[in-house]
């Protein structure tokens, strides 16, 4: 009796499966448009965006720089998020470049040896965001039209993550008093480091090899994603899903005729801000249902960084957790404090137009950022040292 539950989710699945099948057999053409422009999407934007910085994050992990930063970034994390220095990485990196950069840097702390499983299930559940160019430029200024409320939705978007994490520390149960890398409370840095490291090349070659899997696995979800959703609107098969998000809305009070968004938002998330900006509804619920996608990010988001997370051996209850938690405090947040945000006139605002090149060099630039943060937390973290033995 035990097992029914599962064979039944089993008959489920393949049901479903035959009937998408069906339907990309009758609709070729819509089946074909859909996939090439998730392909196009992720030749000219997610490739060349990610690939530099993964193959970079997997050379600093395997080469034991992220040894050497958790050493600085110790005082920092440990005190904040009940986490170890080398979380940092993570907690920075994750927050400029976007999903699912967190869920990457993570799995590689994980199986380098500088996390727990539960500090990593932890730190996978607020690290994973939508990054400040989407938010910024992509949402707001693009498809809104109103950039002056980037800030806003980005601060909500970030500061209940960070909350998150907090929290997640406080109530974690594993009251460690030591790092999670060896040589970590010893002073010397050599104790830090790794005692030996793979040749050059093969550490290239790995990382190389490992990037281009990761991307192969994300490119794969944005094609299976944009058709599924496609199909779903042909057959009509989200009015079964409207039904399901109406409590939802009503719960939070959003003008349920955004219910198309909402829709489209829990499967892929930049199509569930398009669409919720045309339905043209009121603009407090619109930016409110818009960052309840953006905090749950979308099937599509949530099944690639399970296809990076889970293959290292992390567990992705904290990680849907914290999504859904996210997903209701985000909405009442926009709601509350909307009233003080100055909006602007759509008319009178002109539409920002980005090229994918213009894109990928504000990401390099938000990047280096990044780095640069992260070597001024570290000086900083140095100077903590220092003057705690000199005490």
């Amino acid at each position: 009796m035990r097992k029914s539950p599962k064979i039944l989710q089993k008959i489920i699945f393949i049901a479903s499966l035959f009937s998408l099948i069906i339907f990309m057999i009758c609709y070729p053409q819509e089946t074909y448009s859909a996939a090439e422009k998730a392909i196009s999407s992720w030749w000219t934007v997610v490739l060349p965006s990610l690939l530099p910085f993964f193959i970079a994050s997997e050379l600093l992990l395997r080469m034991g720089g992220a040894h050497l930063l958790g050493y600085f970034l110790e005082p920092f994390m440990r005190p904040i998020f009940h986490l170890p220095g080398s979380a940092g990485v993570a907690l920075v990196l994750g927050y400029t470049a976007g999903f699912p950069t967190g869920a990457a840097i993570t799995a590689g702390l994980y199986k380098e040896g500088l996390c727990t499983r539960e500090e990593g299930e932890r730190l996978l559940a607020f690290t994973n965001n939508a990054s400040p160019l989407f938010i910024i430029i992509t949402v707001c200024a693009t498809i809104l039209n109103r950039p002056q409320l980037g800030i806003f939705l980005a601060v909500v978007h970030y500061s209940l993550n960070l909350l998150f994490g907090i929290l997640l520390g406080i109530l974690s149960k594993k009251k460690a008093t030591t790092t999670s890398f060896p040589g970590a409370e010893k002073h010397s840095l050599l104790a830090v480091l790794p005692r030996e490291t793979p040749p050059l090349g093969t550490v290239c070659k790995e990382a190389v090899s490992k990037s281009l899997a990761n991307l192969a696995t994300i490119g794969g979800f944005m094609v299976a994603f944009s058709v599924l959703i496609t199909m779903l609107h042909i057959s009509g098969g989200e009015h079964i899903f409207s039904l399901l998000l109406l409590p939802f809305c009503k719960i939070l009070g959003i003008d349920t005729t955004l219910l198309a968004g909402a829709i489209n938002g829990f499967w892929e998330i930049t199509l569930g801000v398009q669409t919720t900006a045309s339905l043209n509804g009121p603009l407090p619920d619109t930016v409110a249902l818009i960052a309840a996608i953006l905090a749950w990010s979308g099937i599509s988001i949530q099944m690639q960084i399970a296809a990076i997370a889970t293959p290292a051996g992390l567990r992705l209850k904290t990680y849907f957790f914290s999504r859904l938690l996210q997903c209701i405090l985000a909405p009442l947040t926009v709601l509350c404090f909307f009233p003080a945000i100055p909006t602007g006139s759509m008319t009178t605002t002109t539409p920002v137009v980005i090229s994918a090149g213009e894109i990928i060099l504000l990401y390099w630039q938000l990047l280096a950022l990044s780095f640069l943060l992260l070597a001024a937390m570290a000086t900083a973290g140095a100077t903590i040292r220092l003057l705690q033995k000199i005490r």
